[in-house]
């Protein structure tokens, strides 16, 4: 037998479609959100909150590679508080400085640089084997006579291996020199190229400030100190290279890595925009010819030995032989520190050391020319990655897009701690979490719409199917698929005589003795957990396990019955007082395999329960008058029944074998409950 749910073509129950139809346009909404990424990373991978971004990240990379130790090839000679102090405040006065110098020669010290720009007179050392002044005014005699920068000049000439430093400023009212001075122009870069394609973005400065004249002839060499802070206030690049008055010139950390590996000035090749050519050590450099520097840890990562110290002739033999030395002050108020990825208060001195290691090891960070289309390409993957991601279930989705996110985090890691490459993580990961939040949001919003139509569409259902089966066709779990097996019970419920007792009655009264009916019968089956497919007149059929798989059909059936013979026993002996006819209420009921689903076309598809269970159910029913019982069952629901451990349910049941079924070949057991038998516990087929 083949049964249809009525009243419907389904257009009532699209809401599923109209969700599958409005998923496009989300869809869309993800790429476009994967395209406004690829888009930004073009156009805004530059502006100062994407380079936040970028630096957050690399400091990230660098906390998680954490510290290394420099090789040693480079020491400090610092002059801290305690050196200030016992040498009568600062500046240190340049006779002891002198000092310094020819203790490292001494030392065998292969390259020494000053931290340190001698743009101003210096303090000499009282003379101490004069005695007081007689008087303020004559306080000259007591102090040494000679050149205030001789004594310095002097070691610096006889070692032949000092760099002073001079600086580069930016706004001319700064500048102690006027034009470009002849010390300064003969430190120039002889050769220098233009990369093809490169774009160029150098700093131009406007002045500079210079060592007194005497000290910068006697340095082998001179480099600038300058530096330019990134925008989150950090030191992170060397200004290897920068022009002014037509000529390019270098850093102090450049000069200082020069000399201790002996390359002359005209072997250096510079090719703006891309490297700088040490030997056979290539150094490679930003658009601002910027060398992005390679901290390896906080203040302290690099030896470090106290001014008075050397001075004292303390220093352990052997410990500066061939080393390059940087002397510098740890003087606090001097404001000579910079942020660093590991420090905020990373001294100046030891900044150009790790500028000058990184020369010399060749450890200087490069963003190589391939690391865009690497960037680019990951953004990409990523986000497409990203968009197929959010078609799973929501804790899936959520682990894919973190899996992304590390991954790429981890990829960058590796390359900046391996490689030395720094590759851009913004833009991936911004690719990722945006077109995740987008397809997400889209998502939650499709799935808010979905379920308001499904509950439009399943209200206006309800009034023409019971709601369980109105919920799953509205939400649409069905719209499309062939029908389905399932193992359910069958409950058919008639009136007995209704045609004569209708006779009686006029239409409206017959209208609601069956709305009176059929309420009984609602109330009896959703009780029991069932549904009501269908209402056939003064009757119904309703299911049990068709919708959700259980093996509790067969119980629930019985369930079902039993309530609903109460009640119309109830009903009829209220309906015998007020003088009406009692109605006599036959149910059968069958369990077995049915298929559930929908049939049909795409415009008129139907909602079916099909097979031998119904038809079978039907003629059970159908027994009812004939055996005068108010409930028969076939031997599968009491064995199901029993199997739950169903007791009250089966309580009164006759059991009946080989009776003949209409329209089918073979007999049936059966079992029955007469009419108005309460009954004991069910006796066992013999």
């Amino acid at each position: 037998m083949f049964w249809r749910a009525r009243g419907s073509n389904r257009r009532e129950a699209s809401a599923g479609d109209a969700g599958r139809v409005s998923a496009t346009p989300q869809r869309i909404v993800g790429l476009a959100a994967l395209v406004t990424v690829a888009v930004l990373w073009v156009v805004a991978s530059d502006t100062m909150w994407w380079r936040r971004a970028e630096l957050a990240a690399l400091d990230l990379w660098y906390h998680l590679r954490g510290p290394v130790a420099p090789t040693g090839s480079v020491a400090l000679v610092m002059i801290d508080e305690a050196s200030v102090d016992a040498f009568g405040g600062w500046p240190i006065p340049r006779q002891l400085l002198g000092d310094l110098v020819d203790r490292l020669i001494d030392a065998d010290a292969s390259v020494i640089a000053f931290d340190l720009l001698f743009s101003e007179p210096g303090r000499q050392v009282r003379d101490s084997t004069a005695g007081p002044p007689p008087d303020t005014g004559m306080i000259d005699r007591y102090l040494l006579q000679d050149d205030r920068n001789g004594r310095l000049a002097d070691a610096m000439e006889r070692s032949g291996r000092v760099i002073v430093p001079y600086a580069f400023v930016f706004s001319s009212d700064q500048a102690n020199v006027a034009g470009l001075p002849d010390v300064i122009a003969g430190q120039a870069f002889g050769v220098v190229r233009t990369a093809p394609g490169r774009s160029i973005d150098l700093p131009v400065p406007a002045g500079l400030i210079v060592s007194a004249e005497r000290l910068a002839a006697a340095a082998v060499t001179l480099g600038h100190v300058s530096v330019l802070l990134d925008v989150d206030g950090s030191l992170r690049r060397d200004l290897s290279v920068v022009p002014f008055d037509g000529l390019y010139f270098p850093s102090l950390p450049l000069e200082v890595a020069r000399l201790h590996l002996g390359i002359p000035r005209q072997s250096v090749v510079v090719t703006m925009g891309e490297t700088i050519k040490l030997g056979d050590r290539t150094v490679p450099v930003d658009p601002a010819m910027g060398l992005a520097v390679n901290y390896y840890g906080p203040e302290g990562t690099f030896d470090t030995y106290r001014f008075a110290d050397v001075l004292d002739g303390t220093l352990p033999p052997g410990a500066l032989a061939g080393r390059v030395v940087l002397i510098g002050a740890s003087v606090l108020g001097l404001g000579d520190t910079f942020s660093t990825p590991f420090s905020r208060t990373l001294p100046g001195a030891e900044y150009l050391a790790t500028v000058v290691e990184n020369v010399l090891r060749g450890e200087a960070l490069s963003r190589p020319a391939w690391s865009a289309s690497v960037e680019l390409a990951a953004i990409i993957v990523l986000g497409g990655l990203a968009f197929a991601a959010t078609r799973a279930p929501a804790i899936v989705c959520a682990l894919a897009l973190g899996c992304l996110v590390a991954g790429w985090g981890a990829v960058c890691a590796l390359a900046f701690a391996r490689l030395g490459v720094w590759i851009g993580a913004v833009g991936p990961v911004l690719s990722v979490i945006s077109v995740g939040a987008v397809q997400s949001v889209g998502a939650l919003v499709h799935e808010r719409r979905r379920r308001r139509a499904a509950d439009r569409s399943a209200h206006r259902l309800s009034h023409y199917f019971d709601p369980q089966v109105a919920a799953r066709l509205s939400g649409g779990e069905h719209a499309g698929q062939g029908p389905q097996t399932r193992q359910a019970a069958i409950l058919f419920a008639d009136i007995a005589d209704f045609t004569a007792i209708a006779e009686r009655l006029s239409a409206s009264g017959t209208h609601a003795l069956l709305q009176q009916v059929h309420a009984r019968i609602d109330r009896a089956v959703a009780a029991a957990g069932g549904t009501i497919d269908k209402y056939l007149g003064d009757g119904a059929m309703a299911c049990f396990g068709t919708l959700a798989p259980t093996v509790e059909a067969p119980r629930q059936a019985m369930q079902a019955a039993r309530l609903l013979i109460a009640d119309i026993e109830d009903w009829n002996r209220v309906r015998q007082d007020e003088g009406e006819q009692p109605l006599v209420l036959g149910i059968g009921i069958h369990y077995g395999p049915v298929l559930v689903g929908d049939v049909g076309t795409a415009r008129a598809a139907e909602f079916t329960v099909v097979g031998d269970a119904v038809n079978v159910a039907s003629r059970l029913e159908a027994l009812t008058r004939e055996l005068e019982a108010a409930i028969v069952v076939s031997d599968a629901v009491v064995e199901g029944a029993r199997a739950c451990g169903a007791a009250d349910e089966l309580r009164g049941l006759i059991p009946r074998r080989g009776v003949a079924i209409r329209g089918r070949q073979q007999a049936m057991s059966i079992w029955l409950l007469p009419r108005g038998v309460a009954g004991d516990e069910p006796q066992d087929l013999t």
